[in-house]
């Protein structure tokens, strides 16, 4: 079932899977912020302005620059930018619920009974530190500490979830956030993911995975590719019960129009080699939309040998080759937790530009790696849904369906 012949797609973009419909609240998204490195340069997205994606995509240079993050910088000695600092992120965000009419006078305007957090960071900050002649790991900070730290920014008394779940983290809190509005816990959800924790005992890690590039360049689905560049930043969502947000006439950017949280038993650092979990992922989350189909799908697209072709595989199993693929960690760096919440982003900013975004670097595709991958250069299209995948070690995945 992973030769992508026509009679072996599950579902097709003409052919949906079958929908299930309840009467729950349609989760609407009414601001969003992103922030993460492109080169020396912090690159920040508002759902009330700043640039553009085909903007920063197109005006990419590739190569080993210190976007690789404090990955590159312990391998190569680039020097690094300034790690992105938390008040950053309330800041911004602070200022995208004013835009919204959530906030105003320092103070929340609906019920913070009613507002909640799903947020998190996917390991906290870990270091190591010398205890009389060793070297001893200590835990600065842990998962749920953005999640706490937004409840007390924001005044929020609702609940405060942090689900961890490695690279898919980002995707989890999205997903979690918009089943609070649906389940009736919540009105309001600030959904999202932070990762500012690349210490050199994280690296190191990575590093001894053999996951990170050596060549300083990631190149996802090429034959090239040997590997991600670490990289941190942070995004956030708010997402809210589309009635109530109607109500008070705030503008709406998109929808989470289907979500899917999954796992695969494989091994802690691979999944199944046919690619039937990300298939089934793919399929449990087009199961709770009422979406015609996808038109554009954001791969997790790592850079790795397993990854890529595994992926690949599973998208294969539910639309062949009918719908057009992008990576777009080339551009940000894999940003581990983060990566979700921002790539959310990304997918609300195409729908927006009708643009999808390249996969840059990919030159040389893989042979098993053979979807529309919309390589160096973007694409002018009409997108109106969008599919977003991500995956973590332990076998966490995660899979967030956008509607315009």
């Amino acid at each position: 079932m992973v030769d992508g012949q026509q009679e072996n797609i599950r579902h097709s973009k003409s052919s949906p899977v079958k929908r299930h419909h309840w009467d729950r609240p349609r989760v609407a998204i009414t601001g969003f912020y992103a922030g993460f490195y492109v080169g020396a340069q912090w690159v920040e997205f508002f759902s009330s302005g700043g640039p553009t994606l085909r903007g920063i995509s197109e005006g990419y240079a590739p190569g080993p620059t210190p976007q690789s993050s404090a990955a590159w910088s312990l391998l190569s000695g680039i020097a690094l930018p300034a790690t992105p600092d938390f008040a950053c992120l309330t800041s911004r965000l602070l200022a995208e619920l004013n835009t919204s009419g959530l906030w105003h006078e320092a103070a929340l305007t609906v019920d913070p009974q009613r507002v909640a957090i799903s947020f998190a960071a996917s390991k906290g900050r870990v270091t190591m530190r010398p205890d009389g002649a060793y070297l001893c790991g200590a835990v600065e900070s842990t998962g749920h500490w953005p999640a706490l730290a937004l409840a007390r920014y924001t005044g929020s008394t609702g609940p405060v979830l942090s689900p961890v779940a490695a690279c898919a983290t980002g995707a989890h809190t999205i997903a979690t956030g918009a089943q609070l509005i649906e389940d009736g816990y919540a009105d309001v959800v600030l959904a999202g993911a932070l990762e500012n924790g690349l210490t050199p005992l994280v690296l190191a890690g990575y590093k001894s995975l053999g996951a990170i590039s050596a060549a300083g360049i990631m190149r996802p689905f090429d034959r090239r590719r040997d590997g991600f560049l670490p990289a941190e930043g942070m995004a956030c969502l708010i997402l809210e019960d589309e009635e109530k947000c109607q109500a008070r006439g705030a503008a709406i950017y998109g929808y989470v129009a289907g979500s899917s949280m999954q796992a695969d038993a494989t091994a802690m650092t691979t999944m199944n080699p046919t690619g039937d979990t990300i298939a089934r992922a793919i399929e449990v989350a087009l199961a709770k939309t009422n979406h015609a189909g996808i038109d554009y799908i954001n791969a997790h697209g790592t850079a790795t040998k397993l990854n890529d072709v595994l992926e690949t595989r599973g998208i294969k199993l539910v639309f062949g080759q009918s719908v057009p693929v992008t990576a777009t960690k080339p551009l940000t760096g894999h940003l581990l937790g983060a990566t979700g919440a921002v790539e959310a982003v990304l997918c609300l900013l195409a729908m927006q530009e009708s643009y999808a975004p390249p996969t840059l670097n990919l030159e040389e595709p893989e042979d098993e790696c053979d979807l529309d991958y919309i390589p160096q250069q973007g694409r002018t299209m009409n997108i109106t849904s969008t599919l977003s995948l991500s995956y973590g070690f332990g076998g966490h995945c995660g899979v967030l369906i956008f509607s315009k």
